[in-house]
């Protein structure tokens, strides 16, 4: 294993690290707890500056590789998708926002690898990199201030949070119409609407996919749909943590 992908092994170890200081913080109540909440925004900083180095080691020392490319989305996908989880949770995100989040990200997981079958590459536009900066500033400004900041200051940081946050969604959405959306209207064959909102839905079939794709990329789609089915695990935790 080389040097970017150890990285963004690390990135996915630190996911349940960070989601255990997340949880036992406990922002804006009496359990509060500034020392772990620190600890979950520098987790966070650390796997975010991870996620610059494997992709920028990988291009530089021509180091990319079908597991990376695999990986790196997909780490970026469950700590992000985790930060929020428990924003929401303390009531500083709203859940339309974590549902827009999530959305979009299976709409373009599912358009890339199917537009994959006729070599077709969407490559990342400018709103997904503003997607993508705008939600980690997002979070480390909620975790960094929110340990910093005094116990007065509690309602300052949930209202720019929270409008952080509302900004994400939309930043979001933009990005989800010009990564999935207009492909899928604009002439790339990805295999249609209904597949679109198969992989949305993450009930994406295994043999489905693998009956239209080359034997070699089978595998690939079936860690896809083992990494949907993460996701619903997820969310699961997500649904338990709230309804306890």
């Amino acid at each position: 294993m080389n040097l970017p992908n150890k990285l963004t092994m690390m990135r996915v170890v630190l996911v349940p690290v960070f989601m255990i200081f997340a949880a036992v913080s406990h922002y804006g109540t009496a359990d509060f707890h500034a020392a772990y909440m620190l600890i979950a925004g520098v987790i966070f900083a650390i796997a975010s500056i991870t996620d610059f180095l494997d992709g920028y080691l990988a291009r530089k020392n021509h180091l990319v590789t079908d597991f990376g490319k695999f990986m790196d989305p997909l780490a970026d996908k469950c700590l992000t998708t985790a930060a929020f989880i428990y924003m929401v949770t303390d009531h500083v995100c709203s859940p339309i926002v974590l549902a827009v989040i999530l959305f979009r990200e299976f709409a373009v997981a599912g358009v890339r690898m199917l537009a994959a079958e006729t070599g077709t590459v969407i490559a990342a536009n400018m709103w997904g990199k503003v997607k993508t900066v705008l939600q980690m500033l997002t979070i480390i400004f909620y975790y960094f201030v929110g340990a910093l900041a005094g116990p007065t200051d509690v309602g300052f940081v949930s209202f720019v949070t929270i409008v952080l946050c509302w900004l994400c969604g939309a930043a979001t959405l933009l990005s989800g119409f010009t990564d999935a959306v207009r492909p899928l209207l604009f002439g790339v064959n990805v295999g249609g609407l209904g597949t679109l909102i198969a992989s949305m839905a993450s009930l994406i079939s295994y043999r489905q996919i693998a009956r239209k794709l080359p034997e070699q990329k089978g595998p690939y789609f079936l860690l896809f749909t083992l990494a949907n089915i993460g996701f619903l695990a997820i969310l699961l935790v997500f649904a338990t943590a709230v309804h306890p």
